[in-house]
């Protein structure tokens, strides 16, 4: 880490899971950021809704753990997408009742049901990347917001005023840039491990047979 420059000042903010922030860095609520949209349910008793869909329509249990969107079962027709509220790509989906924090991130136009609040990185002053790594990092800041009386359930409202650090542009630029190239070795690492063990699996079956 030595090659990159450490920052001259730092200051102490109310964000548990970043500690101490570099003093040329910004703090803003999220509903300042982005916009936040809560999903909804066409009604399914309409057929017309859901037959021959195309539009993926996603639940808490399609966001998986490495923030992937799986194959949803259930997609909208052209006459669900009007009643639905699309969700551009590369937004952060935030399951917000239950799993409250656990975040997915849609690489193509999508809906999603009320559980989710999804946020659209539409403000010029905040990168997209550099947002969707915040809202993955800061999970525990969504828990505290959170209502926790029988299920976490985080309403819009609650959601909008977690904060943000908000460097200058470019410097979220860099700092996307090189987690996005971290993310990378780490998943080329898990992919090399997979593949090894399907390797060691199938010289076992082999092994096996051969006895």
């Amino acid at each position: 880490m030595k090659q990159y420059n450490q920052y001259l000042e730092y200051t102490k903010e109310n964000l548990s899971w970043m500690g101490e922030i570099p003093k040329t860095w910004e703090i803003h609520k999220l509903d300042r950021l982005a916009s936040l949209v809560t999903g909804n349910t066409p009604p399914k008793a309409q057929e017309e809704n859901y037959k021959n869909g195309y539009v993926p329509w996603v639940k808490p249990d399609n966001i998986l753990e490495n923030h992937r969107i799986s194959e949803t079962k259930e997609k909208l027709s052209g006459v669900g997408v009007k009643k639905a509220r699309l969700i551009p790509p590369y937004s952060a989906l935030v399951c917000c009742i239950g799993s409250v924090g656990k975040v997915g991130i849609n690489s193509v136009e999508c809906a999603t049901n009320q559980q989710i609040n999804s946020i659209i990185f539409d403000n010029e002053e905040w990168n997209n990347r550099y947002g969707l790594y915040c809202t993955i990092a800061s999970e525990q800041e969504y828990e505290k917001y959170s209502n926790k009386v029988v299920v976490g359930i985080l309403n819009k409202q609650a959601q909008g005023k977690i904060k943000m650090p908000v460097p200058p542009l470019n410097e979220q630029r860099k700092i996307a840039d090189f987690l996005d190239q971290k993310t990378s070795e780490v998943d080329d690492l898990i992919a090399d491990k997979e593949r090894l063990i399907e390797l060691l699996e199938e010289k076992g079956k082999q092994s096996l047979q051969k006895r």
